[in-house]
């Protein structure tokens, strides 16, 4: 449970810039660590190209996804707390390979929250310029197909990442407000459905604003 806390904790509790690096330092040593047990062929490739990354991911197998998925976000939240730093940004492609290879094998695991990593990794740039946004889109769609919409935070990142990205203010708002409407009791989200509320109604209040 250690890496899962550790990087929840630092990007939803924390707001110092300092202590997040270093919760997200521990999250990403104890994952890496972990992987390494288990995947000893994987772990001389973390480093490597992308090429060679990417083949050794058809070692994995679905019974490996929990320690796969724990690696790549854990990783996903190492680089946020160190975004301002390109060396860390460049690894995001990847985080990426994770967790499509998360997706091939078992695309429900976690509520689906592989595709909204990369429902996310998709829409950080405009088409125009060599984002995805659809294809973000078609994440954070299926995502809330594999949790049933009960995963709130879905909702909240397709308003915060789509929606703003390509100017649909109709969208964001209706997503939001579906979030606000919802109950947030669910087995394993509840409290990531109570943040996801809190951030609706943030996102909400500068709507008119950013729009």
């Amino acid at each position: 449970m250690a890496v899962p806390l550790y990087g929840a904790y630092a990007s939803a509790f924390v707001e110092d810039g300092q202590r997040q690096r270093r919760l997200a330092d521990m999250s990403y040593n104890y994952a890496h660590r972990a992987i390494c047990l288990t995947h000893k062929a994987f772990c001389v490739v973390i480093d490597k190209p992308l090429a060679t990354f990417r083949e050794r991911l058809n070692d994995f197998d679905t019974d490996d996804v929990p320690v796969l998925f724990g690696f790549a976000s854990a990783w996903a939240t190492w680089i946020q707390a160190n975004s301002e730093d390109w060396n860390a940004t460049i690894q995001l492609p990847k985080v990426a390979a994770l967790m499509e290879r998360v997706i091939a094998l078992d695309e429900g695991y976690d509520h689906g929250n592989a595709h909204v990593y990369m429902g996310v990794l998709s829409t950080q740039l405009p088409a125009e310029v060599g984002g995805k946004p659809e294809v973000g889109r078609q994440h954070f769609e299926r995502a809330n197909e594999l949790s049933a919409g009960r995963n709130l935070m879905v909702n909240v990142l397709f308003a915060k990442y789509y929606a703003r990205l390509v100017f649909d203010q109709q969208l964001h708002d209706s997503l939001l407000n579906a979030v606000l409407a919802s109950d947030t009791e669910a087995r394993d989200l509840t409290l990531s459905n109570a943040l996801a509320q809190q951030q609706a109604k943030e996102l909400l209040e500068g709507s008119n604003d950013f729009f």
